[in-house]
């Protein structure tokens, strides 16, 4: 009897944990919908910030939306027109590769020096990976730059520690730096940023600042795509 009562609580609490389950997925899905309609709205009504959300929804595939990049394009246009140097940054990016667009190096370069004007860090970091090694006053720039973003990358912020990486991989002086590059990009993809996952895997696969692992390259190449950095998903 006391077997049959175990059983019967057994099945009422398998029950309940699958109803509750469901009810988290159904919660999880309505949010991400009435997040996006309030997104929606918002950029309707002239909100930049939002707009360069959605943009980046429709840019790289989140809360349901599948890639859309005329749909991108055109929500950062109009974050763009208002001054959201993040859109500019994405327009820079698009037409300076050809994604989604035309390939436009021109108009590309124009968008991305914008974006550095009002801010854009990432934008700051691109253009100077067009310019001549060589040249002098981009020396002065990275070192200074490379100085500015040590004193950041320690406080914990992902993107200062990304942004230190890039600097580290892009304009590397010594194997040193390589080695503190992966350092950083391990900090940061450990918070969750995809791109910094992005290089990590990089690294780990080529051997750079540290011995090959292809498993862990793996491993951070798959997070990368679950995040949505799409050529992450064809590299493992």
């Amino acid at each position: 009897m006391n077997n049959m009562k175990n059983l019967f609580f057994s099945l009422i609490l398998i029950f309940c944990v699958n109803e509750y389950a469901m009810s988290s997925i159904i919660d999880e899905d309505e949010m991400a919908e009435e997040h996006v309609a309030e997104l929606v709205k918002s950029a309707n009504n002239g909100d930049s910030a939002a707009q360069y959300e959605l943009g980046m929804l429709y840019y790289e595939s989140d809360f349901g939306i599948e890639v859309d990049l005329t749909q991108a394009k055109k929500w950062f246009e109009k974050a763009a027109a208002k001054g959201n140097g993040d859109s500019q940054y994405m327009l820079g990016v698009m037409y300076y590769s050809g994604t989604g667009v035309t390939k436009n190096e021109k108009l590309g370069i124009s968008w991305l020096k914008k974006a550095a004007k009002n801010g854009s860090s990432d934008a700051e970091l691109y253009l100077q990976g067009m310019e001549d090694p060589d040249d002098t006053e981009l020396v002065q720039r990275v070192t200074a730059a490379k100085k500015e973003y040590r004193g950041k990358a320690p406080k914990g912020n992902a993107a200062d520690q990304y942004n230190l990486g890039m600097l580290l991989t892009r304009y590397q002086e010594n194997d040193q730096e390589l080695i503190e590059a992966r350092k950083w990009f391990k900090s940061a993809a450990e918070q969750g940023h995809k791109d910094a996952q992005f290089e990590l895997a990089k690294l780990y696969a080529h051997g750079g600042g540290g011995d090959i692992d292809i498993d862990a390259a793996n491993k951070w190449y798959m997070e990368s795509c679950k995040n949505g950095v799409a050529i992450a998903c064809e590299k493992y």
